[in-house]
């Protein structure tokens, strides 16, 4: 069902990327007319910049780093406690808090970087997998290409949503909800299995688990391939990355 108005207001381009979560068919679908495809993924590309800045914005980042400095210090000097030791310390933390606030301003275009990689990796493996199977679309890479940056917005918009709860709640876990929140944190010495687990788990997240489901169906309707077909592609394509990104711990032992 459709909310009140769709015909007219969120049929619109520029709100493509939130007709997605009701309408993953008819938003998907619409990026192979004329001048959609533009409009929508520019918007997509606005969203993620306001996502990317989303912790810089609401984030007390002076009360945050005095925090850690005041936790770093106490640590440091449990093993220097001697007058050298808190001149050593006093350089440490120094050194320290200023690569933290180097990566601070860092962290923004970092994690817009990650989400063009992320659509191109996954326009790359779907429209392979899809070649493969002998889809119709695998004719187009365009669309492939399309529905993966699509995909993007649909994450950073509960990524943004969960962040936003996780500020005025002041719950920082509920910036990534996952299952791995309900395993025991792996440490050094842990074998790799617990910390395949974990990193395994931690990668099915909340909104990865939806851009799954909405990217899935909305390929698989928009190629003409059918929902069930398309949530089976774009369901394998990002297990397999899950699990080609957590199988090092096996193999290292969980190092």
């Amino acid at each position: 069902m459709r909310p009140a108005g769709t015909g007219s207001v969120w049929t619109s381009p520029a709100l493509t990327v939130f007709r997605q979560f009701f309408d993953p068919a008819g938003a998907y679908g619409s990026l192979s007319l004329k001048g959609v495809s533009a409009v929508a993924l520019t918007v997509v590309a606005l969203v993620a910049v306001v996502w990317a800045f989303l912790p810089r914005l609401l984030l007390n980042w002076d009360e945050l780093e005095a925090d850690w400095e005041s936790g770093r210090r106490a640590e440091l000097l449990e093993s220097r406690p001697s007058e050298t030791g808190a001149t050593y310390v006093d350089s440490i933390v120094t050194a320290e808090r200023n690569m933290l606030r180097m990566e601070r301003d860092s962290l923004p275009w970092l994690n817009l970087v990650t989400r063009v990689f992320y659509a191109l990796l996954g326009a790359g493996a779907t429209f392979a997998l899809a070649k493969s199977l002998g889809w119709r679309s695998a004719n187009s890479f365009a669309l492939h290409a399309q529905t993966a940056a699509l995909a993007q917005g649909c994450y950073v918009l509960v990524s943004g949503a969960l962040i936003v709860a996780a500020v005025l709640l002041r719950l920082p876990e509920m910036i990534r909800l996952s299952p791995g929140l309900l395993l025991p944190t792996a440490g050094e010495g842990d074998g790799g299995l617990l910390v395949f687990f974990h990193r395994f788990l931690d990668h099915m997240d909340l909104p990865s688990v939806i851009t799954i489901v909405v990217w899935g169906t909305g390929l698989g309707c928009s190629s003409g391939e059918g929902k069930p077909a398309g949530l089976r592609l774009v369901g394998t394509v990002y297990l397999l990355g899950v699990v080609l990104v957590s199988a090092p711990a096996l193999m290292s032992g969980g190092s």
